[in-house]
């Protein structure tokens, strides 16, 4: 289901989004997959419809900490990557300088400095711990 998207100019989108998610255990993980299963389904149906690369669940209203990227790889192809919890654990010592967008700062683009290497631990659909590494392009 496509949903509505917070915005930032909204003030009570504004208050949501500045929100922090509460931490997620092993046992709140293992209650809520099958709400994380329909959750990626509208953040899915959410970032097709509004043609962006990523989406976090407190963008669309929800307190639970999960977030869809997309990767583009060389062949053209995207890789759709449903995280839960994700975390960085680990970064290189360079660092990217760019103008990025963000879907709740609609027409908006702001200077972002990001690291060119990343680790990220987070959980799957299915609750299993996955380890991914990123390089910025």
């Amino acid at each position: 289901m496509i949903r509505r998207i917070l915005a930032i100019a909204n003030p009570r989108d504004e208050a949501r989004l500045r929100q922090s998610c509460p931490a997620l255990d092993a046992v709140i993980l293992e209650a809520e997959l099958g709400t994380f299963s329909a959750l990626f389904s509208d953040l899915e149906d959410t970032l097709e419809h509004a043609g962006g690369l990523g989406l976090a669940a407190p963008q669309i209203g929800s307190r639970l900490r999960a977030v869809i990227v997309t990767e583009r790889v060389e062949d053209g192809t995207e890789i759709w990557h449903r995280l839960i919890d994700p975390k960085i654990v680990g970064h290189g010592t360079k660092r990217l300088s760019t103008r990025e967008t963000c879907l709740s700062i609609p027409d908006t683009e702001y200077p972002v400095r990001r690291w060119w290497k990343v680790k990220v631990a987070a959980f799957d659909r299915d609750g299993k711990l996955i380890r991914l590494k990123a390089v910025g392009s």
